[in-house]
């Protein structure tokens, strides 16, 4: 393994009495790690020291980035992205755009692609808040920095389009060779293209790691959801344990159940029934509440309907083998596509 990019040991930030972050002990290697955490938790703070616009309170940070000859060793793009008033989005691009022969896209180019050509000479009062995520994501690609840190680059980009912008952050780090550490709040942006995944709760890290690990082996039920929706099976769920036969690991993912409606089979009421008490369409997933024989009632989220059971039948869940479950962490890592997980 290279050494890595950044390195936190025992890192604490405050304002005044606040902690913002609490003993923090992190590496953050090359490629594209994602920051992951409720509102409050510390991702804003994280990046604004990795970014070097603050100092860690207490604890030691180190930051060792491999810039290639001429190039910016970091791009920040805050929250509040940062602009300047003074200049147009074509004079924002222009302004950090390398002067090198090997460039290949022309500010126009870039404007383009950011869906920016119409308002290209405007100044950021007049943007969108949109527009405003786009230019400053832009910024930051166009500079072709060894580590750019971007704070929710795409908290106003509309769903429609936000696929192109994540590529392009994807590109970038791949065609460079770059590190690049982002935060946000969806799901579907780090399994679409991050590496690696730091989750912070209430101003601690409680995960580093790989995102394979953080969607099907996560420590806890609130890191589990931070990479969409889950179900937590404790230890005191014995019954759900048997009905999916054997011992899962604590969180199954909703497309790793496969529903069976026993009516229509010879089986009846075997070994691992449940009784279906109600169902539910929430979009993408089916939200079963199931009860076994000892009453005892529970939700599970699935993306498979239970056929044609309704209320009152019995239904049986079948748990996704673990060398499928390898499979499809394979096919993500090989393809890097979020739809693989959901």
């Amino acid at each position: 393994m290279t050494d890595p990019i950044w390195k936190l040991d025992n890192v604490s930030l405050l304002s005044g009495r606040t902690a913002r972050l609490s003993e923090v002990g992190l590496s953050i290697q090359s490629g594209i790690t994602a920051v992951l955490g409720a509102s409050g938790a510390g991702k804003s703070s994280l990046l604004s020291l990795l970014a070097g616009f603050e100092k860690p309170t207490s604890g030691s940070l180190e930051f060792s980035p491999q810039p290639g000859a001429g190039q910016l060793p970091l791009f920040w793009s805050p929250q509040d992205h940062g602009l300047w008033p003074k200049l147009t989005a074509r004079e924002h691009l222009a302004a950090v755009r390398p002067d090198a022969p090997q460039i290949e896209r022309s500010v126009d180019e870039w404007l383009a692609l950011l869906r920016l050509d119409a308002v290209a000479d405007a100044l950021p009062h007049c943007l969108s808040q949109g527009e405003r995520s786009r230019l400053s994501l832009g910024r930051a690609l166009v500079s072709e920095a060894a580590c750019l840190v971007l704070d929710e680059p795409l908290a106003h980009v509309d769903p429609i389009h936000c696929r192109s912008y994540l590529d392009l952050i994807a590109d970038h780090a791949k065609s460079l060779g770059g590190t690049i550490v982002f935060s946000t709040h969806d799901p579907a942006s780090v399994l679409r293209i991050a590496e690696h995944v730091v989750c912070l709760s209430e101003t601690r890290c409680v995960f580093s790691g790989s995102i394979n690990e953080l969607y099907f082996n996560p420590p806890t039920e609130e890191t589990a959801w931070l990479l969409g929706p889950a179900n937590w099976i404790a230890e005191e769920d014995g019954w759900l344990r048997a009905a999916i036969d054997g011992a899962p690991p604590v969180c199954v993912r909703p497309q790793e159940f496969v529903v069976f409606d026993l009516s229509e089979s010879a089986t009846g009421a075997s070994t691992g029934s449940l009784e279906l008490i109600s169902e539910r369409d929430t979009g993408e997933l089916r939200e079963l509440t199931v009860r076994d024989s000892s009453d005892t009632a529970a939700v599970v989220l699935t993306t498979h309907r239970p056929l044609s059971a309704s209320p009152g039948s019995r239904i049986q869940l079948q748990f996704l083998p673990d060398v499928l479950r390898e499979s499809a962490a394979s096919t993500r890592e090989s393809c890097g596509a979020a739809e693989q997980f959901g």
